[in-house]
């Protein structure tokens, strides 16, 4: 069957190939979430060549049938639109027409507004930096700029300047392909009140940007603040702010009439924004709107008929809005020989994995197609290009995390036949050496952009990947939500068993160094120190956590025995003695009418003895609040913990009070011990208490929460 035939079948089959589709993404899925939720697809393994592609691309020959992708779509998004998000938009484009444009729930719970395909803006997250970097682009078309010049030259002047330190100089092809050697961190400036959102230099120019800390060009490591830089570059270069050179140079080329990367929406700007929301299940909330300081790296929102107009503008040229319906629109923002420039490699992670083309990122296992994923804080997105087909797809949403605009992305692409059949792999020969392999390889990696001070390093640490030996030549590759078998196809490379995805090692004096993903084209991971794996971690925590619930639980049981005793035993005539005094011939063992009990005073702590006990029980108290904090953050807020909301900004203070009850524990331990107060056993106790606490300390450390 031809992909033209391949095609119109899945089209006219849409239940089956949704379900297909949707079993072949959810591995894809989880991937996704063990890498930081940046997503991001790519394989060198692309299909084999045959004479399909000597046939009209499938796009094209289903462009005489609008109707048909229109049907497809709207079973596709029905199945989704009240259920798991509340609204959408989607444009499906092949070559200079636009096969379809569709507008899919409420833009807005509150009010009920729909969603217009036309009017209705999006945001659209990180595909903005598909404008950001075509900014950029353009620049290099006319001279301004060079992608391999030293970007300090473009910032004369400027207080976003920088020196080099130890490293070689940044690049716009640097920027361009996430290996800059900036560490990622995971809030670009996020923001509540647009009173407090800066300008690009400021932005740029602060304090706690984020620091160098590789040599640039040798890691893929995903970096807003290199987006931010390319767009202050580009209005320091161009004379002009960044929104209003966009305005000038690419939406208004392009009937881009609702598009902008102003925050918030200027007043009489065409076209209306689309509020986020967040729940599930049919059950939606309107959020607070966030805004973001960086706008070059994720501020556009953007309409349906925008993005047909982008993306065409990607395939063919120039765009055609055919939205406007005033024949706006159409120019060129890129020359067709400089659009096949960006479209091309700039950076070769591994030849077994793809290489990043210019602000793009290449497909899991389909290397003729080119992505950007986006996400807001409560908003999703996906620009899906296959030139090779002249097809684009983008679908938005206006939540986060109950659906997956890649995957819708994809289906509608699958339908179309612009994505080819993942390939199985063919297993190495050399059983015996495969399995070596896989013995030297195993272990536990970690995302570069886990290389963070801020929240970025818990996400990376909390999606740190795992490699196993399977069967000989096989390795399992699992995180904390999936386990996905791989099969050796050549030395240190491994294939999926289903051909989605593709894992290379690099190796040094026979040790691993590297570890890339095709799925996870924006970053690289690097082995993670025995100390630093995630079971040690979460022995360690749980250990502790579980001495302190042991102790506090003990010492309730223990004081409530305490009280039963002393009442059982409170002499009811009017002698002096009081229960649990008696005299040395009761405690060896005298013949008395009442029970001998032992004297535990000196068990039992005076005030010094009672301070240090309080301390003991606070620092059980606090660690475990530290935990139920970071829970609780994760499950109230998700991703918007990056906002840092009050359960974060007081977990991030409770690892000091931490660290100072576990030396206060400890030296209460000490002077005890010292004195020869309390029993051997209690002492013994309290010095494990206060070890407990700096065993704590060290997850809290790995976490980057210290």
């Amino acid at each position: 069957m031809t992909r033209v035939e391949n095609a119109e079948a899945r089209l006219n089959m849409q239940t089956m190939g949704n379900t297909t589709r949707h079993r072949r993404g959810s591995g894809r899925r989880s991937l996704v979430a063990a890498a930081l939720a940046a997503a991001a697809m790519v394989t060198m393994a692309g299909p084999a060549q045959t004479d399909e592609h000597d046939e009209a691309p499938a796009g094209r020959a289903l462009a005489d049938d609008p109707d048909a992708v229109a049907g497809y779509v709207d079973e596709l998004m029905a199945q989704r639109i009240g259920v798991e998000v509340p609204g959408a938009s989607v444009a499906v484009v092949s070559g200079d027409e636009i096969l379809h444009l569709g507008g899919y729930g409420v833009a807005d719970v509150t009010t009920g507004e729909m969603v217009d395909a036309r009017d209705t803006a999006f945001n659209v997250g990180s595909v903005s930096k598909l404008v950001t970097f075509t900014a950029v682009m353009q620049g290099v078309e006319d001279g301004s700029l060079d992608l391999d010049a030293d970007i300090g030259t473009y910032l004369d002047g400027s207080d976003a300047a920088f020196s080099h330190d130890e490293y070689a100089p940044v690049t716009l092809r640097h920027l361009g392909t996430h290996t800059a050697g900036f560490e990622s961190v995971a809030n670009p400036g996020m923001v509540t009140d647009p009173a407090d959102l800066p300008s690009l230099e400021e932005a740029a120019a602060a304090e706690d940007r984020p620091r160098r800390i590789r040599a640039p060009g040798e890691f893929v490591n995903y970096s807003n603040f290199g987006a931010l830089l390319a767009g202050h570059i580009v209005e320091h270069t161009q004379g002009a702010g960044f929104d209003a050179y966009t305005e000038q140079h690419i939406f208004a080329p392009l009937g881009m009439t609702r598009a902008t990367f102003a925050q918030p929406r200027p007043e009489g700007h065409p076209g209306r924004l689309a509020a986020s929301h967040t729940g599930g299940d049919g059950a939606f909330e309107r959020a607070d709107p966030i805004y973001i300081g960086w706008r070059p790296a994720g501020s556009l929102s953007a309409s349906a008929s925008d993005m047909a107009a982008f993306m065409q503008a990607n395939l063919q040229g120039r765009g055609s809005n055919e939205a406007e319906g005033d024949g706006s629109g159409g120019a060129r923002v890129l020359a067709p020989e400089t659009l096949e420039s960006m479209h091309e490699a700039h950076h070769v992670r591994h030849p077994a994995v793809g290489a990043a083309r210019y602000g793009f990122f290449e497909h899991a296992f389909d290397p003729d197609l080119i992505r950007h994923d986006g996400a807001t804080v409560n908003d999703t997105a996906e620009l899906l290009l296959a030139p090779a087909d002249d097809l684009g797809v983008f679908v938005a949403l206006n939540i986060r995390g109950t659906a997956s605009p890649i995957e819708l992305a994809e289906e509608i692409a699958d339908a179309l036949g612009a994505v080819s059949e993942p390939t199985e792999p063919s297993p190495v020969e050399a059983a015996a050496q495969a399995e070596q392999r896989a013995q030297a390889v195993a272990g536990e990696y970690r995302s570069t952009m886990a290389d963070a001070p801020d929240l970025a390093r818990l996400f990376g640490v909390i999606a740190s990947i795992t490699l196993e030996p399977g069967d000989p030549g096989e390795l399992h590759l699992s995180n904390l939500e999936m386990q996905e078998r791989f099969i050796e196809t050549e030395p240190y490379v491994y294939q999926r068993a289903d051909g989605q995805d593709t894992v290379a090692i690099e190796m040094i004096d026979d040790t691993p160094s590297r570890m890339h993903l095709s799925s996870q084209p924006q970053t690289t991971f690097v082995t993670v120190p025995a100390t630093e794996r995630l079971p040690v971690l979460a022995t360690l925590l749980g250990a502790a956590l579980a001495v302190y619930l042991v102790s506090v639980v003990g010492w309730a049981v223990i004081g409530i025995r305490r009280r039963l005793r002393r009442r059982s035993h409170t002499p009811t005539s009017g002698t002096a003695d009081t229960a649990g005094q008696h005299t040395d011939a009761q405690q060896a063992g005298s013949s008395t009418t009442h029970p001998v009990h032992r004297d535990h005073s000196a068990d039992r702590p005076h005030r010094p003895g009672r301070l240090a006990k309080a301390t003991a029980v606070a620092l059980g108290l606090t660690a475990w609040v530290w935990v139920l904090l970071m829970v609780a953050a994760f499950a109230t807020y998700g991703q918007a913990i990056a906002l840092r909301p009050w359960p974060v900004q007081i977990a991030s203070l409770l690892p000091y009070v931490i660290a100072l009850l576990s030396v206060a524990t400890l030296g209460g331990a000490v002077t005890a011990w010292r004195a020869g107060a309390w029993s051997t056993w209690v002492r013994v106790h309290h010095a494990i208490l206060g070890v407990a606490g700096l065993v704590v300390l060290w997850p809290v450390h790995v976490l980057g929460m210290l």
